[in-house]
């Protein structure tokens, strides 16, 4: 998994698959007004189907250790939390407007790293810098502010979170490619034990027989095949030797998810917007080439 070719291949893949989920999930929610507990309940359902398939060909008693283990349980957590804090800013924004949103994350989260790491790249915080000051003049056109800042306040918190964790959770497994999917699949079924303990004090057991026919629908299954590659191909270029390749790609996550929302969506006619995140991408790439 060291080849160029490949790299760029399953790093690409992993972002358009993430792109396009991003946009089933702003329709589920954002568009079709379903509940944020019981559309990740069912999204991380239907990827549980797929993990148990898989458990047939990798060592049961090996997943069951580590789904023990606190470190995964709280790396775990911090993930769905992230994922429910974007379901909710779906809810009231278009994808374009989430992009922008979570990019003031990239303002703290080289702060996070260096916290527990003790490493930073001045030259690619430099450019994180620039990119989300970018976002912010941008941000500051818009009439909306408040929905805006609320959507910050939401999702910027747990990204910083998780990426300052995420080093000394992870750290344990990144010693070959078997414990990092043996660690993925204890994630994906950690991930769907917190979304069912999360939905059970909303639960109403006549409402939810009742609204069956919405929520299980082709929809959720191809979301879940979605996940399954972005967070297989993900994992398999995170772990290559040349893995700083693979983070130019995967960096660019949201110009696929802002170009999927126009094509399927069909949310944004503002040619500005597509500018601005074709911009900051290609600042992002640059940076990554030069840093």
């Amino acid at each position: 998994m060291n080849s160029y070719f490949y790299i760029i291949l399953f790093s690409t893949l992993s972002a358009m698959t993430r792109g396009l989920i991003s946009v089933i999930d702003r329709y589920q929610i954002g568009y079709k007004k379903q509940s944020v507990l019981k559309v990740n309940f069912l999204n991380n359902l239907y990827t549980l189907l797929f993990i148990i398939i898989a458990l047939f060909y990798i060592n049961v008693n090996q997943v069951f250790t580590m789904v023990l283990d606190y470190k995964i349980i709280i790396y775990s957590v911090l993930v769905q939390i992230v994922a429910v804090g974007y379901s909710k800013i779906f809810k009231r924004l278009s994808i374009f407007e989430s992009a922008i949103v979570s990019k003031i994350a990239d303002f703290f989260i080289p702060l996070a790293l260096f916290f527990t790491t003790g490493k930073i790249n001045f030259g690619n915080y430099f450019i994180s810098i620039l990119t989300t000051l970018i976002v912010i003049i941008w941000v500051k056109k818009k009439s909306d502010l408040k929905t805006l800042l609320q959507g910050v306040m939401i999702i910027v918190p747990p990204l910083v979170i998780q990426a300052c964790l995420s080093p000394v959770l992870v750290g344990d497994y990144k010693k070959n490619m078997d414990s990092l999917i043996l660690f993925t699949v204890s994630t994906l079924i950690l991930r769907f034990v917190v979304s069912f303990i999360s939905m059970l004090p909303t639960l109403k057991w006549m409402e939810w027989k009742q609204g069956n026919k919405n929520y299980f629908n082709k929809l959720y299954f191809f979301r879940a095949i979605l996940t399954c590659i972005a967070q297989i191909t993900f994992v398999f270029v995170t772990s290559s030797n040349n893995s700083s390749i693979a983070w130019i790609f995967l960096n660019i996550t949201s110009l696929y998810g802002v170009i999927f929302s126009n094509l399927i969506l069909k949310e944004s006619k503002n040619k500005t917007e597509i500018y601005i995140i074709i911009t900051v991408s290609a600042i992002t790439i640059l940076s990554q080439l030069f840093f």
